[in-house]
């Protein structure tokens, strides 16, 4: 029975399908049985369809017997230019050590040439391969690879076609990673570019099936073969390599000829942006392979080697001991997902790594979900404690693993980070500023300098990128989507000219949609770090020194941020959002003013200053306001290590400085009551002293205002008060401690940070 052609509707084509369900049933087990434990599906399986839980080292056979490469060369494939390009396979039927492999390499107009593979394991009835092809310097080409055996019971030759050199990139982590372009804001944006008017032919991608392996030395080192059905109930979602103008439909179709909407959103924006950087700036865009392997509701450790956990305290629950042991539906084990999803990768030369994850681990920091955590909460490099930890020594896992062949994948190869996005916290929302120091390193900033293990990685701001809607029922067609071409005077929008229409939610805020910004803040750091182009911008203003001058009306800040960091840009106070006004929404009258006035800078005294009442609950320490008529959300300073209220962003003041203010007291209750009836009395606060600062240092920090009515009225992307003037990237959030030790001037307090953050 041959296989029929995708449009072949008649009982032969039926017949085709019928054996393909019964072969991926036999190879990958029985059909997944129904939930009856509330685990939803797209956790359990993904989201895009079934997941394999099954173990063993052996790779599973292709089709047919003999010679085959494994899923990561395929028709269309990328291999990695400028670098000793690693291809592996395997050989079905009766094989030994005398087996030997060889590869022709037909690489137009250079001359062909043979290699021979590498034996890398021997198994009962197959064995696998590794070859190494010359490296090649340029982008483009068209390649064909054929491989074939001697001494062994099948002769026969199997080949590739249509391979091109490129930058593989590997895009990794959990669901919003994983999240298809059909839940992007843009996705009509893109679609129209790539099937009407051909563009980013540039870019291939292949997509893993989501495979644990929960047991070290069960690796999965050999991709199996791609597949070319997704029957629900059965582990057969392998996608081969294709170029950006073929994808494939789910459950049970073949393929079609359009755009893939269910690749990561993330992912292919990251490349798109790229391509567009590259073009804005008169070049050629590099030739891009995306690999996605990602996986929703997982945690860090599954995606660390078990034999480095141990390296960090506190990580995701303990110091692991990588036993192999499953965790919740398989894919919790330590391990695991390095084992099955990172493996049969390993053995493929990649140019790069993007990451997106981190949304399940936030209740493993340290600090009550009633209170804002402390700056490490979530752990530090420094101390090898918590994500911050679990995140260098995953860099450094995955480094060390691609590059143990030298002159392949180089041991430092760019790595870009996502911190975590606004409205995603799953209930951990006071530790969601240290999640995403964490997810530096502690670094606040990347790259880290020189022997931190976090060199060459670069970081794409979330805070400012949650979805503008959350609401599960709620559509951005009139006027967000329609109307609103610029999200902010002078920042970029999504609307595309009339191109975008309604883009569904997946699980609401949880998923934001705004996938085009994250993609756009990778592709700047790719480009500047990565790619090395001159005076790209990458970065926000990241923070330098502050300094505070008390007079007798107020406290005058000054805010000095890293000028070559801006590389030519400048550091712009953006005016108040739409609808910000003066809106009290915490906790004035919630305090004991006479209580704080005797604690003085008694921390544990001030606590139990907070009055119990309902209006209270979960308040702790916190002050908040949106202004009045001014940008005072995002920017807070603290009152005798206790009590965070706002600080006005005033303008900016010069290329890379910036001015605020903050009030000498603030109106609190001063009677032991919630009673809104009390008096006010400014006078309680007139004697703190500023003890801390920080920015962006909470889950929302841009548009508090709305929060109560972001169904109806939309937080758009990069609102908040402090960004670049042309490329509108956000500050890096920061929070750092405020000392008066007369450095700077006499009575001038002036910040200093956490290491490993540097400021002061």
């Amino acid at each position: 029975l041959t296989r029929p052609d995708s449009s072949d509707t008649t009982m032969r084509g039926a017949a085709w399908m019928m054996v393909q369900v019964a072969v991926a049933a036999l190879q990958h087990g029985a059909s997944a049985a129904a939930s009856t434990d509330g685990v939803p599906d797209w956790e359990r399986y993904g989201m895009y369809g079934d997941r394999s839980r099954s173990g063993g080292s052996p790779p599973p056979p292709p089709w047919n017997g003999g010679t085959s490469f494994a899923g990561t060369v395929s028709d269309n494939a990328i291999l990695q230019r400028g670098a000793i390009a690693a291809v592996n396979g395997l050989v079905i039927g009766v094989v030994s050590r005398a087996t030997v492999v060889t590869i022709v390499v037909e690489d137009y107009p250079s001359p062909k040439y043979t290699v021979t593979a590498d034996i890398t394991q021997v198994y009962p009835g197959n064995l696998t391969w590794k070859a190494y092809l010359k490296p090649h310097a340029d982008y483009g080409g068209n390649l064909s690879l054929t491989a074939s055996c001697q001494n062994c019971n099948y002769t026969n030759a199997t080949s590739v076609h249509n391979l091109r050199w490129g930058d593989i990139w590997v895009c990794s982590g959990q669901s919003n990673m994983e999240l298809g372009m059909e839940h992007a804001l843009t996705r009509n944006r893109t679609v129209h570019a790539v099937e009407e008017l051909g563009w980013y032919q540039n870019i291939h991608t292949m997509k893993r099936g989501a495979h644990i392996q929960a047991k070290d030395g069960d690796e999965r080192w050999t991709l199996e073969m791609p597949c070319w059905i997704n029957w629900y109930g059965h582990s057969c979602y392998q996608q081969p390599w294709k170029p950006a103008n073929v994808g494939y439909v789910s459950y049970g179709e073949m393929f079609n000829t359009s755009f893939d909407q269910t690749f990561s959103a993330a992912c292919w924006l990251f490349a798109q942006k790229l391509t567009d950087i590259y073009l804005e700036q008169n070049r050629t865009p590099p030739v891009i392979g995306l690999i996605e392997t990602a996986w929703g509701g997982t945690e860090i450790q599954g995606w660390r080697k078990n034999d480095t956990i141990s390296a960090c305290t506190n990580s995701s629950g303990g110091t692991g001991g990588g036993d192999g042991a499953p965790g919740p539906y398989g894919y919790g084990s330590s391990g695991s997902l390095w084992n099955g999803m990172l493996a049969p990768f390993i053995n493929t030369t990649i140019f790069g790594a993007v990451w997106y994850q981190g949304e399940n681990d936030l209740h493993y920091c340290t600090d009550s979900p009633k209170a804002s955590g402390g700056i490490n909460a979530c752990g530090n490099a420094v101390n090898n404690s918590g994500y911050a930890c679990a995140m260098k020594n995953m860099i450094g896992g995955w480094r060390k693993a691609w590059s143990a062949t030298p002159g392949t994948t180089s041991p430092t190869f760019p790595f870009g980070i996502v911190t975590l996005a606004a409205g995603t916290s799953e209930g951990n929302s006071f530790n969601m500023p240290n999640m995403r120091l964490a997810q530096t390193a502690g670094y606040g900033i990347l790259p880290g300098p020189a022997g931190s293990g976090m060199e060459e990685t670069f970081v794409a701001q979330g805070y400012d990128a949650g979805d503008p809607a959350p609401g599960e029922n709620t559509y951005l067609d009139f006027p967000y989507q329609t109307g609103m071409d610029t999200a902010f005077p002078g920042r970029s929008g999504y609307t595309a000219n009339g191109l975008q229409y309604s883009t569904p939610h997946y699980m609401g805020g949880l998923h934001p949609r705004a996938k085009e910004t994250i993609g756009h803040r990778l592709a700047l750091g790719a480009a500047a770090i990565a790619y090395s182009l001159p005076n790209q911008p990458y970065t926000g203003p990241v923070i330098q020194n502050c300094t505070i001058m008390p007079n007798d009306a107020r406290h005058e800040i000054t805010l000095q941020f890293d000028e070559a960091l801006l590389r030519g840009d400048a550091v712009k106070a953006w005016p108040p959002m739409p609808n910000e006004g003066m809106v009290i929404l915490a906790m004035y009258n919630c305090l004991d003013g006479l209580c704080l006035t005797k604690c003085g800078f008694n921390v544990s005294c001030a606590e139990k200053c907070i009055v119990p009442s309902p209006a209270c609950s979960g308040a702790g320490l916190r002050y908040w306001w949106t202004g009045s008529g001014n940008s005072a959300t995002a920017l807070e300073v603290q009152l005798n290590n206790t009590l965070w209220m706002p600080a006005t962003i005033v303008q900016s003041n010069g290329v890379a400085s910036v001015a605020a203010q903050a009030p000498l007291s603030i109106p609190i209750g001063c009677q032991p009551s919630c009673d809104p009836s009390d008096r006010f009395c400014e006078k309680c606060t007139a004697h703190f002293q500023i003890t801390g600062m920080r920015y962006a240092w909470a889950e929302t920090p841009c548009c508090p205002g709305l929060d109560a009515q972001r169904a109806l009225i939309p937080c758009p992307v990069n609102s908040c008060p402090l960004s670049t003037v042309n490329s509108t990237l956000p500050a890096a959030p920061f929070s750092a401690k405020i000392v008066w030790d007369n450095k700077v001037g006499p009575g001038v307090g002036r910040c200093v940070c956490t290491l490993p953050q540097m400021c002061g």
